[in-house]
C-alpha cells in the first residue's frame, strides 16, 4: 500500500493506529502491508473499530490497538493487542471480505494459486501482471 494511504489511515483513526505513533515494550505496530485494492477494507474495519474503541472507558482505550496489516495466504490479516467480541466480528467479516476483493486493484477477484507461486487474491487482469514469487526456502540456489 502507498505510504500517503497508509499515513491517511493512521491519523484518520488515531485510537486503531496510535502504536503507529508512539512506541511500546510489547508489540509495536508493524505497520501495513498489503496491496492498495484492500485499502477501502481495512479503511471500513478501521471506522468501526475506532467507534467501538472510543466506547470503551478512557483509561482501557489503549489496550486496543492495530499492530499489523498484512496479507497472508491470499487474504488480510489484521492483528490487534487487544479486541473485544465485537472488534473480533468485525475483522472477520474483512477478512471474509479480502477473498473476494482483489488484493491490488480492487475489483472483485477470487482466491488464486497457480503451479508454485503463493495464493493471492486476484481479479482476471491483475492475475497476468503480479508475480508471486514462492518463498525464500523453496528458491533453489543460483548454479556456480
Amino acid at each position: 500500500m502507498k505510504e500517503e494511504l497508509i499515513w491517511a489511515l493512521v491519523f484518520d483513526y488515531p485510537h486503531v493506529f496510535v502504536g503507529a505513533r508512539r512506541k511500546y515494550e510489547n508489540a509495536s505496530f508493524q505497520g501495513i502491508s498489503c496491496g492498495e485494492g484492500w485499502e477501502p477494507i481495512v479503511r471500513w474495519l478501521s471506522a468501526g473499530i475506532e467507534r467501538l474503541i472510543e466506547q470503551e472507558p478512557e483509561d482501557e482505550r489503549e489496550f486496543y490497538r492495530c499492530i499489523e496489516v498484512r496479507e497472508r495466504f491470499g487474504g488480510l490479516e489484521f492483528y490487534m493487542n487487544d479486541a473485544t467480541p465485537e472488534m473480533a466480528r468485525l475483522v472477520r467479516v474483512a477478512v471474509s471480505q479480502s477473498f473476494s476483493m482483489c488484493e491490488f486493484c480492487g475489483n472483485p477477484g477470487a482466491l488464486r494459486q497457480d503451479g508454485r507461486r503463493g495464493a493471492k487474491t486476484l481479479c482476471d487482469s491483475c492475475r497476468g501482471k503480479v508475480v508471486v514469487l514462492p518463498l525464500t526456502g523453496q528458491v533453489p540456489a543460483p548454479l556456480v
